[in-house]
């Protein structure tokens, strides 16, 4: 997101929505299929270098409280993308959130069936990156409901992506998990990790909330990492032409986007980070 993987319109608390942290998104009813071998190189020419300029200032992150205060760190030099490992190791490995580690187009959908009016909503209907383009929905009612899966996830019913819990516990054993989201809030999203994984892995987690998508190279790096998965295209994209290695969380709404390395579920990243 927005932290969100739908897309996000900063309404919370009465400020004007921030275009940097929108996620725009497409659901249709089926689902990408291919999946990049880890080895998988990058296509030369992929990113195009109207995505490889850098726009604005970054957003100030915050790290979770268990790892340090706010961090600034520097632009890294664009290079060529890396050929990807045939093994990803956990120390090295960050994850985006919205879409790839919580479920939150399913939250939004369940939510407008359920509490706004829209009880033929399904997955097939939203079509557009932007949720107002493809569905006869007050933007109000688009607002109010991601402002709900921003400010509290846990009593909004936010639900993990299938295996993710299962598989990030295994994970912590190895390294600890670093989560990197776009979301402009640390507290709500660091609370409803901390309720669904382990003890240990919530205590030795590391969390940075950006408030925007702009500048997450800036704190991969940062924070010692090289790999990261993300269900934004565009992220993806950027971070490659970095020199980081990205695959992108297979989405709806990143479909035809991109020729990255993909994953399609937490199965395919157990299997590239702890399988031979």
């Amino acid at each position: 997101m927005p932290g969100l993987p739908i897309f996000v319109k900063q309404s919370l608390h009465g400020r004007a929505p921030r275009p940097q942290c929108e996620k725009n998104f497409a659901i249709t009813a089926t689902t990408a299929r291919v999946v990049a071998s880890p080895n998988q190189q990058f296509p030369d020419g992929a990113p195009s270098k109207r995505q490889g300029r850098r726009r604005g200032k970054r957003v100030p992150a915050m790290i979770s409280s268990d790892h340090g205060q706010t961090r600034e760190a520097t632009a890294c030099p664009a290079s060529r993308p890396p050929t990807m490992a045939t093994r990803v190791p956990p120390s090295q490995l960050g994850f985006d959130i919205d879409g790839v580690v919580a479920d939150t187009a399913g939250a939004f959908i369940r939510l407008a069936r359920d509490e706004y009016g829209f009880p033929g909503l399904r997955p097939s209907d939203i079509t557009a990156f932007q949720v107002e383009d493809c569905l006869d929905m007050a933007p109000e009612v688009v607002n109010t409901i991601f402002a709900r899966l921003l400010s509290d996830p846990i009593d909004n019913g936010l639900a993990p992506m299938s295996d993710a819990v299962r598989v990030l516990n295994e994970l912590a054993t190895a390294a600890p998990l670093t989560f990197i989201t776009a979301r402009p809030q640390r507290d709500p999203i660091e609370e409803w990790l901390r309720a669904h994984l382990a003890p240990a892995a919530s205590r030795a987690m590391r969390l940075v909330a950006m408030g925007g998508h702009d500048g997450k190279g800036d704190y991969i790096r940062d924070l010692g990492l090289h790999y990261f998965i993300d269900d934004r295209a565009e992220t993806c994209i950027r971070l490659a032409e970095e020199g980081l290695a990205p695959y992108v969380f297979n989405q709806p709404w990143n479909r035809g986007r991109h020729h990255l390395p993909t994953v399609d579920n937490w199965l395919a990243i157990r299997q590239l980070c702890l399988e031979d």
